[in-house]
């Protein structure tokens, strides 16, 4: 199938409404961390915890999640998901202590990573391989309006009745998400079928399909996501430290965050065109040299260098999607394309590991260092293995055929 239609199919219109309303409730409670940290009196080593719990949901449940969206299928999965995430967000609105509050939010983020792999899985399946990093594009800068959208309502919400209400917003963004993908998202295409027309990144010789988990090439791809993820994680400690050397409130490190995401659809949706158009690891190699620029302003920047403190941000918050979005367009072209779930699984675990221990690391040198700067010299070294590792898969194993199609590169 070759359908230069794709954007205008309802499966796709579909899955735009789903990461516009399902990453909005993930998302939205960044500006709400302040506040959420008062009301239950937490430490740093807490806060750490609470943010980094995402991360240990990622590793412990992307390759389970993987595996159970290629066994149970893509749709049923994420409607799983989605009613775990509510159940959570509930708790956690009516939480009175600290125990109960991470009980809650648990339970959200877990069902959440269950549901992820099933996501983005979808767009495997209505998209050409051709297409598909900028089909990704597309979901990856929607996901950032999502990010607009849920921290703006998160933030008035809880300026206006608090921020226990806000979790109420995120149940509703869920619900639809789930109406989304139950009842008018369904398959176009079987992906591996169309890779026996197209060279495939790793099996360049015609072999049989291997176990994917035994792929050195699948868990590169989720070690390159580690490293890039780290930048991506600067606003859980930036809103801190910003209120700490600024005064800067919620709704005005929501205004950062909003110009920043507004910066981040246009690179997802111009990067995803120029990763079909250019090959994709010389986009990622791009963004690995942007993510590093991003750290090196912050670290220049808390020395009281507001202006250049905010060009940091904005850049970390610009090119923080994008990276996965372009391995999701990679993993319908690996292995024969018979193992999209389980290659996403494993590309989100490397994500999810990234999201627990950044945190976890960020929180432990705050905390013995009484300062961020060690933590933020820590972000921009990951950001720079981040770029080494595109480049190697650029130079030393992502050595396509002379005929080779470029959507496999």
């Amino acid at each position: 199938m070759d359908n230069k239609r794709w954007w205008l199919t309802v499966p796709f219109i579909a899955m735009i409404l789903t990461y516009l309303t399902f990453m909005a409730a993930m998302m939205g409670w960044i500006p709400l961390l302040p506040i959420v940290k008062q009301a239950f009196n937490m430490n740093f080593t807490e806060i750490g915890m609470f943010a980094g719990v995402t991360g240990i949901a990622t590793v412990i449940m992307s390759v389970p999640a993987g595996w159970a969206t290629k066994r149970f299928g893509e749709k049923k999965i994420f409607v799983a998901g989605g009613i775990g995430v509510v159940a959570g967000l509930l708790i956690l609105s009516q939480a009175q202590t600290f125990s109960v509050a991470m009980t809650g939010r648990t339970l959200w983020v877990f069902a959440y990573r269950l549901a992820v792999p099933a996501m983005m899985a979808c767009a495997t399946f209505i998209i050409a391989s051709k297409y598909r990093a900028t089909a990704y594009g597309i979901l990856g800068g929607f996901s950032t309006l999502a990010a607009v959208l849920g921290i703006n309502a998160g933030a008035v919400l809880e300026h206006s009745f608090g921020w226990r209400y806000a979790m109420f917003a995120f149940v509703g963004f869920t619900a639809f998400a789930m109406i989304m993908v139950g009842f008018f998202y369904k398959r176009l295409l079987d992906p591996s079928k169309e890779m026996q027309e197209v060279q495939r990144i790793e099996d360049k010789s015609g072999e049989k399909p291997r176990n994917v988990y035994l792929m050195p090439a699948v868990w590169a791809l989720g070690l390159l996501v580690l490293f890039s993820s780290e930048e991506g994680l600067m606003d859980s400690f930036g809103v801190l430290q910003m209120k700490e050397l600024w005064g800067t409130t919620p709704i005005q490190f929501t205004q950062i965050l909003t110009i920043g995401l507004v910066l981040s659809f246009i690179v997802n949706i111009v990067g995803g065109w120029a990763a079909d158009r250019y090959g994709r690891w010389n986009m990622l190699i791009l963004i690995g040299l942007f993510n590093t620029i991003a750290g090196v302003c912050i670290i220049i920047g808390q020395h009281d260098m507001y202006g250049v403190y905010y060009v940091g941000l904005l850049l970390a918050k610009a090119f923080q999607f994008i990276v996965p979005n372009i391995l999701m367009a990679v993993a319908g072209s690996m292995n024969q394309g018979r193992d999209v779930g389980p290659i996403i699984g494993i590309v989100l675990f490397g994500s999810g590991f990234a999201q627990f221990f950044a945190p976890q690391v960020l929180g432990i040198l705050r905390d013995m260092t009484h300062g961020y700067n060690a933590g933020w010299i820590f972000v921009a070294g990951c950001s720079v293995a981040s770029l080494l590792i595109a480049a190697a898969f650029k130079f030393y194993y992502a050595k396509p055929e002379k005929n080779a199609p470029t959507q496999a590169v």
